[in-house]
């Protein structure tokens, strides 16, 4: 089985994307929920039941997939691993240490959602019939013919592949359109021994992503699966992100009021990825968005408590606040990460011309304390976790990511205005 998933999870996921701008994102995968039992699906010829199937959805990672309902799946979220893995023990017993390898394999691999068929039948040959999603961030502009492209050079260049490969668009029952990919691969089970697999796949592209719906049977059992593979295939769905009704409480804020969108966010000052960000990425969206009148920036705390000048640095820049110069103690604070300690802080508090007297009697009594207590209370309400994290127009981005992905999200919020 290991042999198996290697080849399936790493050599075909990971080689059909090289030489693309592949991104992984640094966020956790978000726990997969059921929300529905009947999905829209469109199921090929012969026809494949979809009544009580199970939606489960991500709306972070931005899909939805469907599953019949005699099929389990093992939480891929890193956090909730183990505690699913010995769900499926208590439930499947007879094959949960098969079921745990392959789910291993594929997080490991950065597969966001595993989904199997527990029954005998589906494990004969060693082989779990199975379906796996994995998300690749792509380069900008990439379109599903240049992935047909690379696709069909990948494969056709594999040896353990059985030629022809098929290879059509398909159209998505909740919408959009896919690369649907079968082949039959020469692999090895668990124990080394040769086996033969009836693989499908769907390459759907949204936006700058990538998904990557990996299904595979015995190929002695592939009639019996292919209508249910092509059913799940197809219920792929792409779900917009939660958008949030987040506060701007009275935090500080950079550019027009009235500004069509709004970009709230979550940080520290002792945070290297926060720094990073505001030193190199910051300063784009500022040029192009914010004093042009497109975007209202709005700062809110948030430290960490294993950073042990956070919580400080946080209070002094409410103070700086006060006196209205937080922007320019924001840039020194995040130009100086490395001395934060308090003596410090009112250090460039002199620096920049402020009132020491009054900013040291602000920091020295911790006036500002339950200011950043609530940024962090709101913060942990919106599912904030880390910093930095952003909310443009409500919807959520985690970590420091490039300009693009800002780009990207506010040009879209333009469009709507």
């Amino acid at each position: 089985m290991s042999k198996r998933l290697a080849w399936i999870a790493v050599g075909l996921l990971v080689a059909l994307l090289a030489g693309c701008s592949a991104k992984p994102t640094p966020t956790p995968t978000p726990t997969p929920q059921p929300t529905a039992t009947t999905p829209a699906v469109a199921p090929a010829e012969p026809p494949a039941p979809t009544e009580g199937w199970t939606v489960y959805e991500v709306p972070d990672e931005r899909f939805a997939i469907a599953l019949p309902p005699t099929w389990g799946n093992v939480d891929m979220n890193p956090a909730n691993f183990q505690a699913s893995l010995n769900a499926v023990q208590e439930k499947y017993p007879d094959v949960a240490d098969l079921v745990q390898g392959e789910a291993v394999a594929l997080i490991n691999a950065g597969v966001a959602f595993f989904g199997f068929d527990p029954t005998s039948e589906a494990l004969k040959a060693g082989g779990a019939t199975d379906a796996s999603v994995q998300r690749q961030r792509m380069g900008a502009g990439a379109t599903l013919d240049q992935i047909r492209q690379l696709v069909q050079a990948q494969l056709e260049n594999t040896e353990s592949i059985q030629k022809p490969i098929n290879i059509q668009t398909t159209d998505l029952a909740a919408g959009g359109q896919a690369l649907e990919v079968s082949f039959r691969a020469n692999v090895t089970d668990r124990d080394g021994n040769p086996l033969e697999l009836q693989v499908f796949q769907y390459l759907a592209l949204n936006r700058a992503d990538l998904y990557v719906v990996t299904m595979s049977a015995n190929a002695d059992l592939a009639g019996r699966y292919t209508p249910v593979f092509r059913s799940i295939g197809r219920s792929l769905a792409f779900i917009p992100p939660r958008r949030y009704e987040v506060s701007l409480d009275d935090d500080p804020v950079k550019g027009s009021p009235d500004a069509p969108v709004t970009i709230v966010e979550f940080s520290e000052f002792q945070c290297p990825y926060c720094g990073y960000y505001s030193r190199e990425v910051f300063p784009k969206i500022d040029e192009t968005y914010i004093k042009t009148g497109k975007v209202k920036y709005v700062f809110r705390d948030f430290p960490l408590s294993f950073h042990a000048n956070a919580q400080k640095a946080a209070e002094a820049a409410g103070c700086a606040a006060q006196q209205g110069k937080f922007w320019e103690y924001h840039d020194v604070l995040f130009a100086h990460q490395d001395a934060l300690e308090v003596p410090s802080l009112k250090q460039y508090a002199a620096d920049l011309g402020l009132d020491t007297a009054q900013f040291d009697a602000c920091l020295d009594s911790g006036t500002m304390a339950e200011e950043v207590a609530g940024d962090v209370a709101d913060g942990q309400a919106y599912g904030v976790s880390g910093t930095p994290a952003f909310f443009v127009n409500g919807i959520r981005l985690t970590g420091a990511q490039p300009f693009e992905a800002f780009q990207e999200l506010i040009e879209e919020e333009l469009a709507k205005k």
